[in-house]
């Protein structure tokens, strides 16, 4: 019986392991040691947290295609620098960040056509009470990546929202 609870107990672990392993796994990084992508400029690969958004032609059924990822502040700031680097193949798109409970957008960029460009941006009252969204909408996409590098410790990943919306 101690050897049946015992092999039930390893194998409840492993899965838990497994788990959280398989979670951690996503396209978001916290660490400044990581091999630089391809497509990622120097620069950003020093950032402290890097988010990326990508998308083809396949990435979804309806047009216009959404990507978008969640971020949080740990402590309340005036200004926070970010710097962002778009390479798109599309008819149209929109990259914006906006308080995710809200709607507020607190900064936005939209192109008519293909986008190869890099941009320097600050976001200025962020609150640690607030969720924020990185939304990247493109249509008529052949490919589209939006790599947003900050340069703060600060900035959080958000698995899940604290609301759903």
């Amino acid at each position: 019986m101690k050897s049946i609870k015992r092999r039930i107990l390893v194998l409840i672990t492993a899965l838990i392991l497994l788990t959280f392993t398989a979670c951690s796994d996503s396209e978001v990084s916290n660490n400044s040691n990581a091999p630089p992508s391809s497509s990622e400029p120097t620069s950003l690969t020093s950032a402290v947290t890097v988010i990326k958004l990508a998308m083809t032609s396949d990435y979804d059924t309806t047009d216009p295609f959404v990507n978008e990822k969640l971020f949080s502040i740990s402590d309340d700031v005036d200004s926070i620098n970010f710097e962002v680097s778009v390479h798109m193949k599309c008819e149209r798109s929109l990259l914006e960040i906006a308080d995710n409970e809200t709607k507020e957008i607190i900064w936005d960029k939209s192109w008519n056509d293909s986008a190869d460009e890099e941009l320097d941006i600050s976001l200025n009252n962020l609150d640690k009470e607030k969720e924020y969204v990185i939304r990247l909408t493109c249509s008529k996409v052949e490919h589209a990546e939006a790599v947003i590098a900050f340069d703060s410790s600060l900035v959080e990943d958000v698995v899940m929202p604290r609301k759903l919306t």
